[in-house]
């Protein structure tokens, strides 16, 4: 009886032996070995890349990069990214089959050899309501049948509010007569 374990290493030896002649004691015809087969755990590395700064209204886009650093074939290896607060999740142009479901982002599961990487995409819009000054940090998550294997760095991407800057003038006539109208003129600039 054989059990293949993913990513297990090992090797196990049976032997049989048949007598020549027929055997009074079959008490004794019985032994048992145990062989420990190590598996080796899943190695990830995930690097994030983004924006230092953005505006209100701009598009923030995200980089990850996963790679199998390990010795073995590993599979259902999934990415997962929350959406940063302030943040929706851009569907159009992030990398086809990531969608969000709440405040995560997830994408396809996948199999990856040693040394094999892949690369994501993932766009998101700021809020024309985020917080002005704020520090946005965000860090992805890499899982495997739905335990956490590795985490990215965190990126920061400050949100920076453009002030407007106004100019407003006002004229008027010099002189009014007693009881007269006085008309003023507002010139607005930005």
């Amino acid at each position: 009886v054989g059990v293949t374990i993913a990513g297990a290493t090992g090797a196990a030896t049976v032997v049989t032996v048949v007598p020549s002649q027929t055997d009074s004691n079959s008490a004794n015809n019985t032994a048992s070995v145990v062989t420990l087969i190590q598996c080796s755990a899943p190695q990830f590395s995930a690097t994030k890349l983004g924006p230092t700064d953005i505006s209100p209204g701009e598009v923030a886009t995200y980089l990850i990069t996963i790679t199998n650093t390990g010795t073995s074939s590993q599979s259902n290896v999934q990415l997962y990214d929350d959406v940063p607060v302030g943040f929706t999740f851009l569907q159009a142009g992030s990398t086809t089959g990531c969608y969000v479901t709440g405040d995560h982002v997830y994408c396809p599961p996948q199999t990856f050899s040693p040394g094999e990487s892949a690369s994501y995409t993932l766009k998101f819009t700021a809020n024309q309501n985020i917080a002005c000054n704020s520090d946005v940090l965000n860090q992805a998550e890499v899982f495997q049948n739905g335990n956490l294997i590795t985490l990215s760095n965190q990126t920061h991407t400050t949100v920076q509010c453009t002030i407007p800057k106004l100019d407003i003038t006002k004229s008027s006539p010099p002189t009014v007569n007693a009881g007269g109208t006085i008309t003023y003129n507002f010139t607005l600039r930005n």
